[in-house]
This record gives structure tokens, sequence and C-alpha cells, in this order.
């Protein structure tokens, strides 16, 4: 019995070592190898980070992106998606809707993103920043707050990437509690349908030219 609560407490030590290690993060979920976790971030709405490894480009990771009206196939509660400006090749401006459950009114976001490729590294990160003055809410719609992200690419061998998305938002709900949970659930399931959806020939088949790598491309 005391070697049984001695190795309890070396786990449970290890633990508390992981968790600050690792800058505070928190398993909230860890299957279908899907890691999501989630940080407190001094305001009542948790950081979100999942990460998933699987076998795709870096090409169609990113033509899947770019591709806006495809949102409700893959991104969790998404109900429509469109492309707003085109800034230049590594910047623009889209519209997103989600779906909320009654009776809360759908959440509406205008996302701004930008681009950058690290050729040496193999790597693409994608940055998200809320824009949530750039157009009236439309009625019955209710406008997401302080959206920050990213979505990290990094091709860790020939035809294998390892995927990171990472979100925190305010979607102005009710209890602070189910908001994060639900957001933990919305990342996971996000990452399970991108795995599948970047498959589709598509995606899968895209190639983009040297003269659009480069315009993305950062040293």
């Amino acid at each position: 019995m005391k070697t049984f609560i001695a190795v309890c407490c070396l786990l449970l030590l290890s633990l508390n070592l992981t968790y600050a290690d690792e800058g505070g993060w928190v398993v909230r979920q860890n299957e279908d190898g899907i890691l999501v976790q989630q940080q407190q971030t001094g305001s009542p709405h948790e950081t979100t980070r999942g990460v998933v490894e699987t076998e795709t480009t870096l090409d169609a990771l990113v033509a899947l992106l770019k591709d806006v009206e495809a949102c409700p196939r893959w991104v969790h509660a998404c109900k429509e998606g469109r492309l707003v400006a085109t800034l230049n090749p590594s910047e623009r401006i889209a519209y997103s809707v989600l779906d909320s459950p009654f009776p809360l009114q759908d959440r509406d976001m205008y996302i701004y993103s930008t681009v950058r490729y690290k050729r040496k590294q193999g790597t693409i990160v994608i940055n998200l920043r809320g824009r949530e003055n750039h157009a009236p809410v439309q009625p019955g719609r209710t406008r997401v707050l302080d959206l920050q992200g990213s979505w990290v690419f990094q091709q860790v061998s020939p035809g294998h990437v390892r995927v990171s998305y990472q979100i925190q938002a305010n979607p102005q709900a009710p209890f602070n509690g189910p908001s994060n949970d639900h957001m933990a659930e919305s990342v996971f399931k996000t990452l399970q349908n991108l795995r599948e959806v970047v498959k589709e020939p598509k995606y899968r088949d895209a190639r983009f030219s040297e003269e659009e790598i480069r315009s993305i491309e950062v040293k």
C-alpha cells in the first residue's frame, strides 16, 4: 500500500511539473491523434490550442484555408463563410457566421489574416485577428469580440504536416465556463474535419507556383 501511495505521489508531482513547464496549458482532450489544451489568460476567456499530425502537404492546407466558402464543411458550427477583401497576396479579410444553440443568437465575425512562409523551416504561419468594427452587426446575430489566433503548419517529413490551431475570443456568451468547454470541443472537431476534407482532390492536388510562394515568404 505504501508503495502504491508513493507511486501516486510521484505521478501527481510529475503532472504538476508538466503543467508548469508548459506555461499552464491544461489538457482538455487527447484522443484520435488530436491534443486539445487550454490556458488561462487573465480574462474569463481561455486560449484554446489543438494539435494534430496528418498526412498532407502545406499546399493542400493553404488551399483549404483559402477556400473560405468551404467553411461550413469543416469548421465546427460554421454555417456561412465568404471572402470580403484580398488586400494583397498575404493579407485578406473574411466573414463567417457560427451556429449557436437556441435561445442564443448566431455569432458572426470579421477576421483579418496574414500568411507567412518560412522556407528553411518548412513552416507556414497564418495569424488571425478580429475586425469587430469592420461592418455593422446584422439583426439576429451577435458579434464575436477580441478574437485572436493562429494556424501553424509545420512539415515534419515529406507528406506529413503538424497542424496547430490556437484561438481566443469573447463570444459574448452568458456563461464563460460552458463557453470555454464549447471552444475546446469546437477546436477538436474542426481538426477532425480538416484532416478528412484536406484529402479531397481539390485540395490534395493543389500546387502553388514559385511566384505565389515568394509573395508570402519571409526570410
